[in-house]
């Protein structure tokens, strides 16, 4: 069956219905590891699939078995980059998912909810360091997420001084004879 993502921790048990006393148990949880109790705690620490084998043997040394499948996902990994799609308005940004094995996203600017979509667009009221947020999930089962902070800068401001001509130097006319 589908499970959740690495680490999976597992609580394993003995329920079988046995005539009789039991005198030894094995656990092989498919990934190398093992126990010899009648239950067994294991941790699964990365995505694939395992086939967790569980048997039992009787005082005549009868032994009986079951497996139990399953599969670990990936974990999706969150990224995203941003851009600024107007340079004369630098408060509004373009985000864009780069996150690997996702298929859902909640972007967050400003303890809002801003967008569910690989791409989105967000203008900050404000100027200063901003923390925006996105977090992305795979079949709503494995989760991630990450944090940057960008620095919205206001656009520049142009002020036009009045002009003055140069000042002039007048100088007296010479007048020479010859």
């Amino acid at each position: 069956g589908e499970y959740e993502c690495p680490p999976l921790f597992g609580a394993f048990e003995d329920s079988s219905q046995s005539v009789g006393n039991v005198t030894s148990w094995n656990w092989q949880f498919g990934d190398g590891n093992f126990s010899g109790s009648c239950t067994a705690l294991h941790t699964y620490e990365t995505a694939g699939d395992y086939a967790a084998i569980f048997s039992a043997v009787s005082p005549e040394g009868c032994r009986q078995a079951d497996t139990l499948r399953l599969h670990v996902r990936e974990s999706p990994k969150a990224a995203f980059d941003f851009s600024v799609p107007n340079p004369c308005r630098p408060q509004m940004i373009q985000l864009t998912s780069t996150s690997l094995r996702a298929d859902g996203w909640q972007w967050r600017a400003e303890n809002n909810v801003i967008g569910h979509s690989e791409t989105t667009t967000y203008t900050f009221d404000t100027f200063g360091l901003r923390r925006v947020d996105l977090l992305v999930e795979n079949r709503g089962i494995c989760r991630d997420s990450v944090t940057r902070w960008l620095e919205i800068n206001p656009n520049p401001r142009l002020a036009l001084a009045a002009a003055r001509p140069p000042p002039r130097r007048w100088r007296q006319p010479t007048v020479s004879w010859r």
